[in-house]
């Protein structure tokens, strides 16, 4: 997303990304349910990523921007 703004604005700002490129913790009862209804562990059990993403994807796509 911030590749995207970065983009957009095309100035001399230093843009700090901060992630632990780990994906999400473990869903639990608490998390409870998304828009449409699907529990939070139902639907990380169903994904295979997990939201995990390696730091080289957010690297490229900062490049990309120009930024």
């Amino acid at each position: 997303m911030i590749a995207g703004i970065a983009a957009l604005f095309k100035d001399d700002r230093d843009y700090y990304l901060f992630d632990s490129f780990e994906g999400l913790p473990v869903a639990q009862d608490i998390d409870g349910k998304d828009r449409w209804g699907q529990l939070a562990k139902t639907w990380q059990a169903k994904s295979r990523t997990n939201l995990r993403a390696e730091e080289s994807f957010a690297q490229r796509a900062m490049l990309l921007s120009g930024a």
